[in-house]
């Protein structure tokens, strides 16, 4: 898988989640070595693709695509539909 294919799997999977993520969940999700993910979520957040808030009464911040983010270049709405029904269904 390419960088930039990781970066959309990323970014799609807390599109689906709704939910806001740190650094170290999503490298737990992925099964990624601690630290991996870090730079790739401040990247989309400096792209506009990600938002980011602190967390309180911590030095950490965590990563959510809100309604003012832009979808990743290149990432085709079908993919982009298929995880928001999947997120849809998923919730009870």
């Amino acid at each position: 898988m390419k960088l930039g294919d990781l970066n959309v799997e990323i970014w799609l999977c807390i599109l689906q989640s709704g939910d806001w993520w740190s650094a170290l969940e999503v490298d737990r999700h992925f099964q990624f070595k601690e630290g991996f993910s870090r730079r790739r979520l401040h990247d989309m957040e400096r792209n506009g693709c990600l938002a980011k808030r602190p967390v309180q009464g911590t030095r950490s911040v965590k990563f959510g695509v809100s309604s003012t983010c832009l979808v990743p270049r290149g990432v085709p709405v079908g993919k982009v539909q298929v995880r928001l029904l999947a997120g849809e269904q998923a919730q009870p």
